[in-house]
């Protein structure tokens, strides 16, 4: 693709719209492979500057168009049909931390075949009304990140807090599939009030985050990470993705946000029957399907990356027009393991989303093989020994014990050029929070998740030693200074001389005739790239040295003045031009 073809895709005009932190460009064309087109989500790591980032886009015939701030997710628009190669391109440079397409996620919902039951076998099954003696869900408040909810229905009107449509930018959190609407009710659903359904937190403020705006439900890795940097901005502690975790880093780096503000998000494996290789995520709970016999349908994906199974069939509960149904598939079981969170929460307000996964994960019935195993994670959850554990949690004694933070790469002694990304090994007993690189005194960035990678632009410091160090923060603001790496930057100077060149046959104003030899050299400070000879700039030859001999039948020439011109060029690009006339 030339300059002129790449400058032609941008033919259209870029509008963004600037809310609530969110920079959202007009979106492409979804195509049928599953993501937007002329799209790519990337994230930077930390040190690259906007202009190093707008340079590498652009020799890339990119350019961006939004970002999700909080996680300094860059939007960014590609030629169509280029995406996969892009992203490859982009992520390979070391200053890319991800750069991956822009998926369209289906909500994970099985329409259940069994007939209408108001028997919600799911609440005994998980020790909810034990659970209930000790917490309702009181002042949590729970992001459900879906297609929205109906404000008007019965049982869900006074539950619901303001909501974002991340779509449009704008307050319509109406439910336009229904998949949300379902979804609240099993977190949700007002009880205890001689109506419809009982869920399994009575008492939670409900937030719609509508990241769609399709009636099939179906929605993309930017809107559903936008959606969770909202939540975790407006107070939401616990967050329902309705929408199986896919591989992107988009989705994670907005999950580790919301973790970072002392959230959880509960995402479902998928109704596929499928195995995932993929590893668990530190920052999301997944939450496998089970059904009333505590097994595990045939559909429920399962896999390394599980944590958790819950009840995923005939799960009653509340459908758009204000009436109910029963549904099925992992989308009703993580927002039962999304309302037991909520129902810690409210018994103990201190917990932490470490804490909230772990008692989660050690107060599971374990099912299938001893232990955790592909199939059911941890276990089935279990809300009543959640919430006594969760009683029970006390934060630890104050902790006063510093991470330990090494520089892995460079080496020490090491000649670096160019820009590098410096890799920093981080530990802690508890977490570490923030990892610094400094060049000397200077702040280079900072990195807040593993693995610790930041950019270092060395063309920014003079040929010579360098010594890098890093430092590595915890949250009870505990410090550790590596060991200091010393380097050695060499970037060659910037070469902005052209060569010298001469033709040195025929001389100028001579008069030629028959089968000329013409003759040129070139010489250059640093290295002579190539070396073209025209006749009435019409190329008569080329060369890669620094001596150029070409034969030119004058004879086949008009009588009168011709030009002989020597354009000669460097490694660098820079290049001499120079002509003679003689005369035929």
């Amino acid at each position: 693709m030339n300059a002129r073809t790449a400058k032609n895709l941008w033919t259209t005009a870029i509008v963004s719209l600037a809310v609530a932190g969110v920079l959202v460009a007009p979106a492409g064309r979804a195509n049928e492979g599953g993501f937007e087109q002329g799209r790519l989500l990337v994230k930077l790591n930390p040190g690259v500057s906007s202009g190093e980032f707008a340079a590498l886009l652009k020799r890339n015939m990119a350019q961006s168009v939004g970002r999700v701030a909080g996680i300094d997710l860059q939007v960014v628009a590609v030629p169509q049909a280029f995406e996969a190669p892009l992203a490859a391109a982009l992520s390979a440079d070391p200053r890319v931390r991800f750069a991956e397409v822009n998926h369209y996620l289906e909500p994970r919902e099985l329409t259940a075949n069994d007939p209408y039951t108001n028997y919600a076998w799911h609440l005994p099954k998980i020790g909810a009304p034990v659970a209930w003696d000790f917490s309702l869900g009181d002042g949590v408040t729970v992001a459900m990140i879906d297609s929205g909810i109906e404000a008007t229905h019965p049982e869900l009107a006074g539950q619901l807090v303001a909501g974002w449509n991340v779509v449009s930018q704008n307050t319509d959190t109406a439910d336009v599939s229904g998949h949300g609407t379902k979804t609240a009710g099993v977190v949700g659903a007002t009880s205890d009030n001689n109506l419809g359904v009982t869920s399994v937190a009575w008492n939670v403020s409900l937030m719609p985050v509508r990241v769609t705006n399709r009636t099939d439900g179906v929605a993309s890795s930017l809107d559903i990470a936008a959606g969770l940097v909202w939540a975790a901005d407006h107070g939401a502690r616990v967050a329902n993705v309705a929408y199986a975790l896919p591989s992107d880093g988009s989705i994670s780096a907005a999950a580790a946000y919301m973790r970072g503000l002392g959230g959880v998000v509960v995402m479902p494996s998928g109704n596929d029957g499928a195995y995932s290789a993929a590893s668990a995520n530190p920052n999301v709970l997944v939450v496998g399907g089970t059904d009333s016999a505590d097994l595990v349908p045939t559909w429920s994906n399962y896999g390394t990356n599980v944590d958790l199974t819950a009840p995923a069939s005939a799960i009653v509960t509340t459908a758009i027009g204000g009436g109910y149904t029963s549904g099925g598939g992992t989308s009703f079981a993580s927002p039962i393991v999304a309302g037991v969170a909520a129902l810690m929460i409210a018994a103990n307000p201190n917990l932490t989303a470490d804490a909230i996964e772990q008692i989660l994960e050690d107060s599971a019935v374990d099912l299938g093989a001893p232990g955790w195993d592909q199939y059911y994670g941890h276990g089935r959850i279990d809300a009543a020994a959640a919430v006594q554990m969760a009683l029970a949690w006390q934060r630890v004694a104050a902790d006063t014990q510093a991470p330990s933070v090494a520089i892995g790469s460079p080496a020490a002694s090491a000649q670096v050029s160019g820009t590098l990304s410096v890799q920093i090994t981080a530990s802690d007993n508890v977490g570490v929070t923030s990892v610094k690189l400094y060049a000397g005194a200077t702040l280079i960035g900072t990195a807040t998740t593993a693995p610790y990678a930041i950019s270092l632009n060395t063309t920014a410091y003079g040929n010579g030693a360098l010594q890098l160090t890093a430092r590595a923060y915890d949250a009870a603001g505990n410090e550790a200074l590596s060991s200091a790496v010393a380097v050695t930057v060499y970037n060659a100077p910037t070469d902005t001389i052209a060569p010298t060149a001469a033709i040195t046959a025929p001389t100028a104003n001579k008069t030629v005739s028959g089968t000329v030899t013409v003759k040129s050299i070139a010489a250059d400070n640093v290295a002579v790239a190539t070396m073209t000879l025209y006749i009435d700039n019409v190329k008569l030859c080329t060369g890669t040295s620094t001596a150029l001999n070409c034969a030119w039948n004058a004879a086949a020439a008009t009588r009168g003045t011709h030009v002989i011109k020597l354009t000669a060029t460097d490694t660098s690009g820079n290049a001499k031009t120079i002509q003679v006339s003689v005369k035929r």
